[in-house]
């Protein structure tokens, strides 16, 4: 689990090559780019539950956000703005193709903590709506703040806290034995 101090870090820098990038420079591009194609392959194969998926919306994304670099005005929601261009081309994929492959093929960053307990809450988080998913990931597992989540996923700030509050209320009941 990475600090605070350690996820602030990681947002100025990106908000920096964003900068530096929307003004021109490729190099600033392709860092930032590189930066972001994990968690955004990682997002995207959750999501899409299926790891050639995920290569595929990578690029889309890295495109998009090629073409889109220069007309970004405020890169402080670099990371918002890039989930939001995956999540649609997430969305885009299942217009596509209505089949998905089971939970358990979407790949990990990394496991942490006791493998079934870690099975077990992927589970329960599995058993959670949708959108109720992508908030305890982007949240939890991407380390987003509830306002770049907000604009990632087109909520309020407020409305963002609310349903993250009601998702983890619901998954508080799951884990005592009460059915949601």
């Amino acid at each position: 689990m990475k600090t605070e101090q350690q996820l602030a870090m990681q947002r100025a820098i990106l908000v920096w090559l964003a900068h530096e990038a929307s003004t021109g420079s490729s190099a600033a591009l392709e860092r930032l780019l590189t930066r972001l194609q994990q968690p955004i392959l990682t997002f995207a194969a959750r999501k899409t539950r299926c790891v050639d998926a995920a290569a595929d919306i990578w690029q889309e994304t890295a495109m998009a956000v090629s073409a889109g670099i220069l007309r970004l005005k405020d890169t402080t929601n670099v990371r918002a703005w890039v989930y939001r261009i995956a999540y649609n081309k997430c969305m885009d994929h299942f217009r596509a193709n209505r089949a998905t492959a089971p939970l358990e093929q979407a790949p990990e960053a990394g496991d942490t903590g006791d493998l079934d307990s870690s099975l077990d809450l992927r589970r329960l988080i599995a058993r959670l709506d949708p959108s109720d998913q992508d908030l305890i990931y982007l949240f939890y597992h991407q380390g987003l703040s509830l306002n770049e989540i907000a604009a990632a996923l087109e909520l309020s700030p407020g409305a963002a806290r609310v349903r993250l509050c009601r998702a983890r209320a619901t998954l508080r009941s799951m884990t005592s034995g009460d059915s949601p």
